[in-house]
């Protein structure tokens, strides 16, 4: 099931393209509003709606989406609690980012509402500018959730380590809404990657702390994991640096792994496989699921209208 988001008077329009391309699409709720999303059934991919003649230029003009729907068909009334600014969904999956915030969420010791993270376009409102605009993982969970869910997001261990910026400051205090729009259009654009090969899950356990005492931020895994493949993320400006630090420093790296560990690994010879610091990884591919401590860490609250 897909969900369909823009304005009401071409919801029409664009609905019309996709079954006449697509006439095994279903409208599953009708109901009419000024701005909504609008549930369809198919077994088509989003690529394959996008496709269908005149769909795509008509999103692109009324700045509108075609996305996954992260629940089930009966669960069609969503609350979108808010957006987490610091994290490239390039370089971190959305596996990730959930388990993370389930681990934090069971130190509370509750039952724990269902929630889902999903990529999505971020914005001051309709007539953003440039810098008020941005794609970025928000927590969505079912309407009747919504309540119980924020105020756990917002106590216990989320105190001390807040993860999202709750949509309604975009209201409330918009200074801090838009800043955290900006530090998220910085991530986007600043995070390089240094590709290392070579290394099963319980290796990258033993060199992890160590890797990170460097200007690396992260150890994630790419989508060639099974041949021991992994990413350290790093801001651009760090990468020079994070790239002499590991040379100087990988015999040490490689000997905290106990040897029964690398006995036991599939692959041969760990190795930094980014070649020059000259023509860095920028990390274009989605990564699979490993647990990553510190990944939402890096929340912006600040209030500085400062552009940048």
């Amino acid at each position: 099931m897909h969900k369909v988001g823009v304005p009401l008077d071409s919801h029409f329009t664009m609905l019309g393209m996709m079954m006449k391309a697509y006439p095994d699409l279903v409208i599953i709720d009708t109901k009419a509003r000024e701005h909504t999303d609008r549930k369809i059934r198919t077994n088509r991919t989003v690529t394959e709606l996008k496709e269908a003649w005149g769909v795509f230029e008509e999103l692109k003009k009324q700045k509108a989406y075609v996305r996954p729907h992260a629940f089930g068909e009966k669960d069609r009334e969503i609350s979108h609690l808010g957006f987490i600014p610091g994290i490239s969904m390039m370089n971190v999956p959305k596996e990730i980012v959930k388990d993370e915030v389930l681990s934090m969420l069971r130190k509370n010791e509750e039952e724990i509402p269902r929630f889902e993270i999903v990529q999505v376009r971020v914005d001051m409102g309709k007539n953003s500018k440039t810098l008020e605009r941005t794609r970025a993982y928000e927590i969505q969970c079912l309407q009747r959730d919504a309540s119980r869910l924020a105020k756990m997001l917002q106590s216990g261990a989320f105190r001390e380590k807040p993860i999202y910026v709750p949509y309604h400051m975009k209201r409330s205090n918009p200074s801090i809404f838009k800043n955290a729009i900006k530090r998220q259009i910085k991530t986007l654009a600043s995070q390089w990657v240094i590709k290392i090969n070579g290394f099963t899950d319980d290796m990258i356990e033993c060199i992890r702390n160590k890797v990170l005492e460097s200007w690396a931020e992260a150890i994630v895994p790419t989508k060639n994991k099974g041949r021991g493949e992994w990413k350290i993320l790093m801001d651009r400006e760090a990468h020079t640096s994070t790239m002499e630090w590991l040379h100087e420093h990988w015999v040490e790296i490689l000997d905290l792994i106990p040897m029964e560990i690398a006995n036991a690994s599939p692959f041969d010879n760990p190795k930094i496989t980014s070649k020059s610091s000259n023509h860095p990884e920028t990390g274009s591919e989605e990564g699979t699921v490993n647990t990553y401590g510190t990944v939402l860490s890096s929340l912006y609250y600040g209030t500085d209208n400062e552009d940048e």
